[in-house]
């Protein structure tokens, strides 16, 4: 966790830095911010709460708008449409690296700039309270021994959560089914009906279904176990290993965390002095009191916060691992 602090800090200073740096550049009219998921999704609250937080701390109000379908194809589309004047972003998730990956994305990983992420949430590997497995190396022992009979649930078929069940699968020299669902609320019900026999979905989801004695995690997404979730229970989140603790799960092997993100995306030729003002817009939000209380509640993460340089590196990395996947994979 402490690299995402030293992260943290050094993006401060960047924001520091690029406001003395460029020419001065305000928000003069108001913002537009797109979701690419219907109103009352997961990302949603997040929205919703940067927008209240953010008004605070510039004199523009903002607007959002909802433009579902397409796995945020049509909100993508959409924010590209618009003028590429730094008034008009996109508010997601990492389903872009995905979708330019295979070949689903009318756009490529250079046409826009991840201005940052403003937090995250991990994901973690789930199985019904009364399962056999315990860990994901009980899961690969079973796999071994029992080829392409153990189902793992997630969202989305070619997505960011099923590529990274292809990783493990690749990772153990084992092979599983993979069953797609519409999203981490499906995928847990049928988790808990016995459909599949594990489910990866975001630890907020997870969380109620563990604590009402229905579920376990028994894998973290993050490459170092998260202290704030054993603090909320020990007994119940206290001892559960990152998936990178199994053996032959080294983290190296997948480069790149698995979580989900809250980020802030525009198109690539946005001018400069608009993108520090919302550098410096976004630093200001995420040391908001008011912001990093609700991120805590909600079972977030501050320290995942990326800034623009690192979190647009970070999704073309991604993009280039999921592409080689999407290769290997399912291109013919």
């Amino acid at each position: 966790m402490k690299r995402f602090i030293s992260r943290f800090v050094c993006a401060i200073m960047l924001a520091a830095f690029a406001a003395g740096s460029a020419e001065a550049w305000t928000f003069e009219k108001d913002i537009t911010l797109i979701e690419p998921f219907n109103a009352g999704s997961a990302i949603d609250p997040y929205a919703q709460m940067f927008k209240q937080v953010a008004e605070k701390h510039t004199n523009v109000k903002i607007l959002i708008e909802y433009k579902p379908g397409g796995s945020t194809n049509v909100g993508m589309n959409y924010m590209f449409s618009r003028p590429h004047d730094g008034y008009t972003v996109l508010f997601g998730a990492q389903n872009g690296e995905a979708l330019v990956a295979t070949e689903q994305a009318d756009y490529d990983e250079f046409s826009y700039v991840a201005i940052a992420n403003t937090c995250g949430e991990q994901m973690v590997l789930c199985v019904r309270a009364d399962s056999p497995y315990h860990t994901l190396g009980d899961i690969i022992e079973y796999a071994k021994a029992n080829p392409e009979k153990f189902n793992w649930g997630g969202a989305s078929t070619m997505g960011f959560q099923q590529f990274f069940a292809l990783q493990v699968m690749e990772n153990a020299g084992v092979k599983f089914n993979y069953v797609p669902f519409e999203n981490a609320g499906e995928t847990c019900l049928n988790v808990l009906n016995g459909i599949v026999d594990s489910g990866t979905a975001s630890v907020s989801k997870v969380i109620p279904y563990v604590e009402a004695g229905e579920m376990r995690i028994v894998a973290q997404g993050l490459a170092e176990r998260d202290a704030s979730l054993a603090a909320r229970d020990p007994k119940l989140f206290g001892d559960i290993p990152t998936v990178y603790e199994t053996p032959g799960q080294d983290y190296n092997k997948f480069g790149m965390l698995f979580w989900t993100t809250r980020d802030l995306i525009c198109p690539a030729d946005v001018p400069e002095e608009a993108l520090v003002a919302w550098d410096n817009l976004v630093n200001a939000v995420v040391q908001d009191p008011e912001w990093i209380e609700f991120v805590k509640k909600m079972g977030a993460l501050t320290e995942l916060y990326m800034n623009r340089p690192d979190y647009t590196a970070y999704k073309r990395q991604a993009t280039n691992i999921y592409r080689d996947l999407y290769k290997k994979y399912f291109a013919q």
